[in-house]
């Protein structure tokens, strides 16, 4: 999901800047009409908009001629379509690279939510892993949902669509391994290491959670993976607590990210800006005492 559920949630973009050299952004967008609106934003909380433009011949081309910061981007279309111009938003994720000068793809909603990438092999290979990894999860959800109707009434059955989950489950850790080790070191990479999924990380507890990612990479900063994160951690282990069981996670949460000052201030930030999205003035106070947020304190 591009749009969090919880509303506590936000993301900073990096700092890190790449060549002056133009980065084009090419998008055929199948069914949109002219004047459909297409924006390219930024991963933070603010929802930046780094360009903006409209389609022509369902088309759309950005180049980024100015200094272009590396990371993750929502590339947003407002989708104007059919007879009756209706009105559709959809987005999904694309990666800038400082390896790569260019990236073209085709999009058509009627298909898929994820882009055809054409052109940029760190945006192919990442969304062909996604698909590949969406299709698993689903024959896995399938079989589970098979095992639990047939559990009491057809034991045989219910023994060989085990044998078949489990074939289907290491499968699917296969092709991430696989994943992992063709792409060693690309943004992607760090991004499908640290992303959360039971079917990786079903046995963690609220001790053990943070253990399994990487706290500490200041690159993950300018993609959605930390906010996912957060959420899953606040999903999993602090569901139904009081206000003092929210301190206790959020304060876990600031001690993990606290690996230089720069993380630091980025989570509290992160934290402070989703409670005041829900108005939550007990938390928010006591997070504005303890940090001194009010007075623009180093964290320190």
């Amino acid at each position: 999901m591009l749009k969090n559920c919880l509303t506590i949630m936000f993301l900073l973009s990096s700092i890190v800047i790449f060549s002056k050299e133009n980065f084009t952004i090419e998008g055929q967008l199948i069914g949109a009409k002219d004047r459909s609106l297409v924006e390219v934003v930024v991963c933070n909380y603010e929802e930046s908009t780094l360009i903006s433009g409209e389609v022509l011949n369902e088309k759309v081309v950005f180049n980024l001629k100015d200094e272009v910061k590396e990371g993750v981007y929502v590339f947003r279309i407002n989708y104007i379509s059919g007879k009756l111009n209706l009105r559709h938003v959809y987005q999904f994720y694309i990666i800038i690279d400082k390896t790569e000068n260019k990236l073209s793809f085709e999009f058509d909603p009627a298909k898929s939510s994820y882009p055809n990438i054409l052109n940029s092999d760190i945006n192919m290979n990442w969304y062909n892993f996604l698909k590949l990894e969406d299709f698993r999860i689903k024959v896995i959800n399938e079989v589970k949902n098979s095992i639990e109707i047939k559990n009491s009434n057809l034991p045989t059955s219910t023994e060989r669509l085990k044998e078949i989950l489990d074939i289907e489950t290491k499968e699917l850790i296969d092709i991430r391994s696989k994943y992992l080790k063709e792409n060693y070191n690309k943004w992607s990479t760090a991004m499908v290491r640290n992303k959360f999924n039971s079917l990786y990380h079903g046995n963690s507890t609220k001790e053990s959670y943070w253990d399994q990612f990487e706290t500490q990479n200041v690159q993950l900063i300018n993609t959605p993976i930390y906010q996912e994160l957060i959420m899953s951690y606040l999903l999993l282990h602090f569901k139904n607590v009081d206000e003092n069981g929210y301190k206790a996670a959020f304060e876990k949460v600031i001690e993990v990210f606290s690996f230089n000052l720069d993380m630091k201030k980025w989570v509290v930030k992160y934290l402070v800006a989703g409670l005041s999205s829900i108005k939550n003035e007990n938390l928010l106070s006591f997070f504005n005492s303890k940090y001194q947020l009010k007075d623009k304190s180093t964290l320190e």
